[in-house]
C-alpha cells in the first residue's frame, strides 16, 4: 500500500501497528513520502473531522485496519458488525463527498473469507485479495469484485529487499533446477487472462500409520482427495498405503482445474519412482471418470508452452484418460 500511494497526498490510519514501524518500514523501502501523514486516531468522527480540518486536501485514505476503527455513535466493541457497518457507511459517505479514495484493509478468516458481514463487500466499489505465505517472496493481487472494471485480471508481484516488483515472466514459478526427477511436474494454467507455470512437487513413502498422512500446500485440500481417488481407481495405485506431500513450490495457491492432470502425474511419477519426460507439461481437468477434460483458454495456454519451448505438451487433446498416463511412464 506505501509504495502504491507515495506520489499522492495520503493519510494513513494506523490502528494495527504504531506510527514508528511505519515510518521504519518507508525508511526500509526507500520511498520519498512528501505528502504522508499518519494518525492513530482511531475513532470515525475523530478521524473525519481532522480530514476537514487539513489545510492540504488528501486524495488518498488508508485506514489499517477497518476492524481497529469504531464509531461513538455505536455501543459496541470494534470490529464487532454494527461497527463495521457504521463505519464503512461513514467512510463511503466521505468519499463521495470530499471525492477522496479510501483503501480498506481488512482482516480474513482461516477459509480465506474476509472477516465481518458479507453487506461490507457490497458497500464497497472493489474487492481485492492479496495472496501469498510468509515464507514465499510470491504475492498474487486478485480482483474479487470491481465496479470499475474487470475481475478476471491478476496483478503477480515478487517480494524484494525495496518493496514489491512486479512479474511479467510466466514461468518465474518454476524453480531452474534439475529437472528429470521423481515427483516433479509443470502445469500450465489461466490466471486471469495470462497463461502461467507452475512445478508440482509430489513425495510418495511407505505408511507405518493406520490413517496414512495426506499434506497439501498450496491446492484445494478436498479436490486432492478427490484425484487420489480417481487415480487408485483408474491407475491402480495402492495409496491407502503410503503418506502422500503435495506442494506447489513458491508459496502460491492454484485455484484452476487445470492442475488435476499435473497433480496425477506428479503423484504417479513419485509412486513409480520414475520421473517425467523432460520438457514436458500438463494441462487439463480430470473428471471422476479419469476423463481429462478441456479446460479455459486451453488453445492458447498450449501456444504459449510452445513458445517457450515445451517440447511435451499433455492435454485431452492427447489424453483422453489418465490410464494413458502409463504411457508416458512405460
Amino acid at each position: 500500500v506505501l509504495q502504491a500511494v507515495k506520489d499522492l497526498k495520503t493519510l494513513y490510519v494506523s490502528g494495527e501497528e504504531a506510527s514508528t514501524q511505519i515510518k521504519n518500514r518507508i525508511l526500509r523501502l526507500n520511498l520519498e513520502m512528501r505528502n504522508f501523514l499518519i494518525t492513530e486516531d482511531l475513532q470515525i468522527e475523530g478521524i473525519i473531522e481532522g480530514i476537514k480540518k487539513l489545510k492540504q486536501k488528501i486524495e488518498v485514505l488508508v485506514i489499517d485496519s477497518l476492524q481497529t476503527v469504531y464509531s461513538k455513535k455505536i455501543d459496541s466493541p470494534s470490529g464487532s458488525i454494527n461497527q463495521l457497518k457504521e463505519v464503512t457507511f461513514q467512510l463511503i459517505h466521505l468519499a463521495k463527498k470530499e471525492k477522496i479514495a479510501i483503501f480498506l484493509i481488512g482482516h480474513i478468516t482461516k477459509e480465506g473469507e474476509i472477516a465481518g458481514p458479507k453487506t461490507l463487500e457490497h458497500m464497497v466499489d472493489c474487492v481485492l485479495s492479496f495472496e501469498g505465505e510468509k515464507k514465499s517472496h510470491f504475492r498474487l493481487l486478485r480482483a474479487i469484485k470491481n465496479r470499475f472494471g474487470p475481475t478476471d485480471e491478476i496483478g503477480i508481484f515478487e517480494m524484494k529487499e525495496k518493496g514489491l516488483k512486479e512479474i511479467k515472466n510466466p514461468l518465474s514459478f518454476i524453480e531452474e533446477k534439475e529437472e528429470n526427477i521423481p515427483g516433479k511436474s509443470i502445469v500450465a494454467l489461466i490466471e486471469g487472462k495470462r497463461p502461467l507455470f507452475f512445478e508440482i512437487q509430489t513425495l510418495v513413502v511407505p505408511s507405518q500409520l493406520a490413517f496414512p498422512r495426506r499434506v497439501v500446500a498450496g491446492y484445494d485440500y478436498n479436490k486432492t482427495l478427490l484425484l487420489l481417488a480417481v487415480s487408485k481407481k483408474y491407475l491402480l495405485l495402492p495409496i491407502e498405503k503410503y503418506d502422500i506431500y503435495i506442494n506447489i513450490v513458491g508459496g502460491v495457491n492454484i485455484r484452476s482445474t487445470a492442475a488435476d492432470l499435473g497433480l496425477i502425474a506428479s503423484l504417479t511419477s513419485s509412486f513409480k519412482n520414475q520421473p517425467l519426460p523432460k520438457n514436458s507439461v500438463f494441462i487439463g481437468e480430470v473428471s471422476l471418470l479419469g476423463e481429462v477434460r478441456l479446460v479455459y483458454f486451453e488453445e492458447r495456454i498450449i501456444k504459449e508452452a510452445k513458445r517457450l519451448g515445451f517440447k511435451n505438451i499433455y492435454s485431452h487433446f492427447n489424453l483422453a484418460n489418465i490410464k494413458e498416463l502409463k504411457t508416458i511412464l512405460a
